[in-house]
Formats: structure tokens, sequence, C-alpha cells
């Protein structure tokens, strides 16, 4: 049976898994923190992680996933680099036989200690397999900033207006579940996407495709770019394939993560036309 998305609303029995405020500052301290590092000049305008926490959960996105770069240094535990993920528990992804395709999210990028810019992106949360999947295209907004240009309430509507968009990115979805791709096209996706990982320009072998290609699930067994993608992703930033003789290691670092993520779906756009 063909599949379709759609953005759906109401389902009691798919609950998103909220997290608390406990395990956020565990997971990410510097979301807590009240100012930028004392280093920052005058000039650097501090967007608060916690005030954008419950400006989205008062549109009823809910904070799902919260990550920090691990270090040493104190000053990067109060204000470094962190991510913070949200999902509406009404709001997702369905394909026409009821089931649950993947749910919009929101993902935002912060730091308070002037080494990044605020970063905002609209993501997909696939639930078939539950790995992160960062969308960015041309026709649905991002914003990268430096934090001297917004005040916290030009943030917040900059945030508004991604929510607004969610929907454009399931209507691409939905065509690429309509998207079959030939054993060549794979071939061609899997390539690119392997040159993410590979330290040179090398022409990578056979069997790294197959690796890269390879389902974990019967779920991702389809041969349509939106399954591709999904899988091509979970191999690329999990591992445990043949890379160079040798077994990928998992991608660890969630800053290369994300950009990763971005990167593969700015790759599977090409192959949607």
């Amino acid at each position: 049976m063909t599949q379709s998305a759609s953005l759906s609303t109401g389902n009691a029995n798919n609950q998103i898994a909220v997290m608390s405020m406990e395990t956020a500052r565990e997971k990410a301290p510097a979301i807590f923190a009240t100012g930028p590092s004392p280093r920052l000049s005058k000039d650097y305008k501090f967007t608060s992680s916690l005030q954008l926490i419950e400006h989205l959960d008062a549109a009823g996105w809910k904070l799902t996933d919260a990550r920090q770069s691990k270090s040493n240094k104190d000053v990067y535990a109060k204000y470094g680099t962190h991510i913070m993920k949200f999902s509406h528990p009404d709001i997702y992804m369905k394909d026409d036989r009821g089931g649950i395709e993947g749910r919009p999210q929101i993902v935002i990028c912060n730091d308070h200690h002037g080494n990044r810019p605020l970063q905002i992106e609209a993501a997909c949360f696939r639930l078939v397999c539950s790995n992160g999947l960062m969308i960015k295209t041309r026709d649905f907004a991002s914003t990268k900033e430096r934090h001297i240009k917004y005040t916290q309430e030009q943030v917040n509507k900059i945030v508004d207006d991604q929510l607004s968009k969610i929907e454009t990115a399931v209507t691409k979805i939905n065509g690429w579940l309509g998207r079959q791709l030939s054993s060549k096209e794979q071939f061609a996706f899997a390539a690119e996407a392997l040159a993410l990982r590979l330290n040179s320009d090398r022409v990578p072998e056979q069997y790294e495709l197959l690796g890269v290609l390879e389902a974990r699930r019967s779920e991702d067994k389809p041969n349509d770019l939106w399954h591709i993608f999904n899988r091509v992703e979970e191999n690329i930033i999990k591992g445990g394939w043949e890379l160079n003789g040798r077994t990928a290691r998992a991608i660890q670092n969630p800053i290369a993560d994300m950009e990763i993520n971005l990167k593969l779906w700015e790759i599977a756009e090409k192959f949607s036309n």
C-alpha cells in the first residue's frame, strides 16, 4: 500500500516522553544560566534557554531532550553549548494505514560563552527507530545568528515562525515516501553520505556502501527516499558497519551529530527532484 504523511492531532496512545527540569539540569546545566559568561562584552545579547523552554511550553511544545558537550572546565559547564529538543504531544506525521511515521520537532542550539551562534532548526523525531533527523530545506526556515542581533522577544518570534512552517516539512516527507530510488540511486546516495565520515576524497568501497544502506529493522526495508534516508542516517550516526577495514564508531559529539544530520537532509533533497 502506498504511504502518505499528514499532520495529525489527538492521538492519546502516542504520548511523548517529557524531560523533567531536574534531568535537564543534569544533562545540560548551561540551560539554567541567568546571564552570559563574564568574559563577553556588553554588546552580547543573552538569550535565556530557560525562557525559551517556558515560551515553547506555553505553546504546547514540551522539552523532550537536552544535551551538552562534556568539559572539565567549570566555565563551559555553566555557559557552554547545549542542544534542546521539543515536541508537541498532539502533532505527528501519520501514514494512510494509521501508523505513526514521525513527529515534528524544534531543535535549539544555544551557547552563553560566545563560541557558537544561536541556532534554531526544525527536526523530525522518527518513532520507528527513535533517532533524531534534522530538517533543513530552502523553503523551511532556519536561523543561525550571533548573539548581538536579537533580543529575547525577537528570538521568541523566530521560534513561533518556525512552528508555523512545520507543515511544510510534513508535505515534503509525503513526497519522499512516494519517491522510489533505483539501486544506482541508492548507491549514489550512500556515497555522498559516506563522504561526510571519510577523511579524504577516496572512492568508497562497495562493502562500505552496503553497510551504510543496510536496514537494521524490517520497517526500514522499503526503498523510497524517506526510508533510505532514515537507514543511512542511522548507520552513519550509530556506526557498527565496516569502514576502511575496521568497525565504524558511533558519532558521540552532539554538535557533530546535528551537523551531519543537516547535511544528510540536504543530500536527500537533491534526490527528491
